[in-house]
């Protein structure tokens, strides 16, 4: 749980400088990150917030993954890091 919630929080922090966004990294890990009463970002932030964790994490997504699914919010990145990064190994 605790190695969850620590990467949880490197990766909200990965997407708040990356990305530039206004919020905190700690007001983006319990909102939505697209759609309606979200962080307000939009499809090509999303490739981006794609590449930044791929590029961080070292890994890439399966060609099969449902990005807008994995990158609800900072919770389900997180999980889909753990099951596709190596470390999680």
């Amino acid at each position: 749980m605790a190695q969850l919630n620590h990467l949880e929080t490197t990766i909200s922090r990965l997407l708040v400088e990356g990305l530039e966004l206004e919020e905190s990294p700690k007001e983006i890990e319990s909102q939505n990150l697209f759609g309606v009463e979200s962080c307000g970002l939009d499809s090509v932030d999303l490739i981006a917030a794609v590449v930044l964790v791929e590029r961080h994490f070292k890994f890439e997504f399966p060609p099969e993954t449902d990005f807008a699914e994995v990158f609800q919010n900072i919770s389900s990145i997180a999980q889909a890091v753990c099951q596709f990064a190596t470390f999680a190994e």
